[in-house]
């Protein structure tokens, strides 16, 4: 006999034959117990195993890289532009403080997307009945779908009560069940025990990964930063990191919140800004447009002077450190004061008159300085 025909079961040399018949009679015994745990017993992995061995290139078969075909791109789900937000088969993760409006963003992206055809199915861990009602009849508002009855495109599920380890087993039957194109899971820390612990992250990422080609979908989880940085939070943040095709990154700021790209495994999709309209819903907007150096210092002397008197040098150094903050909000010091100073003159912001006062140059008392202006910063 054939070495590579033998495998050992139980500390016992036998034949595959051998092996699979035993194993087909503890199946039988087993099906006929109504408290049989697959966890507990493993004669299927055993009959994988057998069935491995007996024709190892089964071990390969769907793992197996065939780079003699041609390549097919994922295909997009949801674009910016021409620039792939989703694409099936991946998974990717939003990420924010508290408060950050993310659910809001979960809200456009589905509006966007059923706009454009196919399904979207959202997990709820996090918020009661009641908003997460409210959170779907916005979807339903933005995707111009009617709220007054349910509609096989959209499915939300609310899972705050339920038990961490049924919440899993949920989200999987319900891929399964009502086929989805898109999922959101607003909650994947509710999908484990602890977000620090590397096997359960692990383990999670594993299932989303396994689902989304599976099934030929994509996912997205949400999940918060941590308070002191804006890296996600726990091992599992770190794991979807690693795993996701892309990761959002919301930033509030102010009014709108900002969403950028952290990580991209394709071409970035660019910045955006939203915000919370008046009648409740996520609107994308413009990305605010900052104040360059030069514009901020033109202001603050325009506010010091703003009297349009004259000061002498120690009065233009206290005013400056009056007005002028440190990075901890603190006023700055006097020699931070006195480099200003230098600064402004060398700029030809503030002027010396003759009479060794200082004052606003007369070019930027209107509080506007020109577009054509060519100074340096």
């Amino acid at each position: 006999m054939n070495i590579k025909e033998q495998i050992t079961l139980n500390g016992v040399s036998q034949t595959s034959s051998e092996a699979k018949n035993q194993c087909e009679n503890i199946d039988n015994s087993v099906n006929n117990s109504h408290n049989f745990d697959l966890h507990n017993n493993p004669c299927e992995a055993i009959k994988a195993d057998i069935e491995q061995l007996a024709n190892p290139a089964n071990m390969f078969a769907d793992v197996l890289v065939d780079y003699s075909k041609e390549l097919q791109l994922p295909e997009i789900i949801l674009a910016d532009g021409e620039n792939p937000i989703f694409t099936r088969g991946n998974i990717s993760c939003i990420s924010g403080k508290a408060k950050s409006r993310k659910s809001f963003l979960v809200a456009l992206l589905c509006g966007e997307y059923l706009k454009t055809g196919g399904k979207v199915l959202v997990i709820d861990t996090e918020q009661s009945k009641y908003h997460a009602g409210k959170a779907a009849k916005r979807i339903c508002t933005l995707a111009e779908l009617s709220d007054n009855q349910l509609n096989e495109r959209l499915t939300v599920l609310q899972l705050r009560e339920k038990d961490t380890k049924v919440r899993r087993n949920i989200t999987e039957q319900a891929i399964i069940h009502f086929k989805p194109d898109l999922v959101f899971i607003d909650g994947i820390r509710d999908l484990i025990y602890s977000i620090n612990d590397e096997h359960e992250a692990i383990t999670i990422c594993n299932l989303l990964m396994r689902l989304s080609s599976e099934h030929n979908i994509h996912i997205c989880s949400i999940l918060h930063q941590n308070k002191t940085d804006e890296n996600a939070r726990g091992h599992i943040g770190t794991e979807l990191l690693h795993k996701s095709a892309a990761v959002f990154r919301l930033s509030k700021q102010d009014d709108t919140t900002k969403v950028e790209p952290l990580v991209c495994r394709d071409i970035e999709f660019k910045a955006f800004n939203f915000f919370v309209n008046e009648n409740g819903l996520p609107e994308r907007c413009l990305i605010p447009t900052l104040p360059t150096e030069r514009e901020r210092e033109i202001e603050l002397y325009c506010k010091i002077f703003e009297t349009r008197k004259p000061m002498c040098y120690t009065d233009l150094v206290n005013a400056i450190c009056k007005n002028v903050m440190g990075k901890k909000g603190e006023p700055i010091t006097e020699d931070a004061g006195k480099k200003r100073v230098t600064k402004a003159t060398s700029k030809g912001y503030v002027i010396k008159n003759q009479s060794g006062m200082y004052e606003l140059n007369p070019k930027y008392q209107a509080r506007d300085a020109p577009d054509n202006e060519n100074d340096d910063i």
